[in-house]
């Protein structure tokens, strides 16, 4: 596993006990930042890659909607 991947990893344990392992869909269109570099983790629909994540794409989810809102 990359460095960066490693990253959204640590950084997704981080946040979700905050909502009680419920990822809010602003923190992650936001995402964080690594090595001064943002990293977001939802961004188009369908599969989503972030540039600095160059083996792996990284998909989320595929629609904003969910049965919590």
């Amino acid at each position: 596993m990359n460095e960066e991947r490693l990253a959204v990893f640590n950084w997704l344990q981080q946040i979700a006990p905050v909502n009680d392992y419920v990822l809010d869909w602003k923190d992650l269109t936001q995402g964080f930042r690594f090595e001064g570099q943002p990293i977001i983790l939802i961004g188009a629909r369908g599969i989503w890659k972030p540039k600095q994540i160059k083996q792996y794409p990284i998909s989320i989810t595929s629609v904003e909607s969910s049965v919590l809102h």
